[in-house]
């Protein structure tokens, strides 16, 4: 993922590791963890820590528990996981809302499509950017795979 300011790096950075521990220490809960940058990326929020959980009767206490050890606790959301498909279309609109990202040189969204079946969604570029197809690969990793292969948003006509 693109490189994180300073000031937004050690927000996370302190707490990221605790985090962590507290879900390797509890794997009855079946708890996953994430790092939401979209609200930072697209410029109306910050980078969160996410917990999702299968039970959803241990978010509250959840909450609760990780508030109490963070540094940062606003930055916390735990969130009952509501499935695969719900997670794939989060996943897919947040591709989809940088599809118009800006910044020197970064190349563009031109299609991103997934099936039924798989969490995967694939994604195309106008042009090759290792740069920001590193960054869409990581909204949610292994879920989101770009194409080294430009396409340029226009079906052509082969024969």
């Amino acid at each position: 993922m693109r490189q994180l300011p300073p000031y937004e790096a050690r927000a996370i950075e302190a707490d990221w590791p605790a985090v962590a521990a507290w879900v390797a220490e509890r794997p009855e809960l079946e708890a996953e963890v994430v790092l939401d940058c979209l609200g930072f990326l697209s410029g109306h929020g910050v980078t969160r820590i996410v917990v999702y959980l299968r039970d959803p009767t241990a978010v509250r206490r959840t909450e609760q528990e990780l508030a109490a050890v963070l540094r940062s606790p606003e930055r916390l959301r735990v969130w009952e996981w509501t499935g695969d498909s719900d997670e794939k279309r989060r996943v897919q609109q947040t591709v989809m809302q940088m599809r118009n990202a800006e910044g020197p040189g970064i190349a563009r969204v031109t299609f991103s499509v997934t099936s039924g079946s798989s969490p995967v969604i694939e994604v195309s570029l106008d042009r090759w950017d290792p740069v920001f197809a590193a960054e869409l690969e990581g909204i949610r990793p292994g879920w989101v795979r770009v194409s080294r292969e430009p396409f340029d948003g226009n079906w052509h006509d082969i024969g």
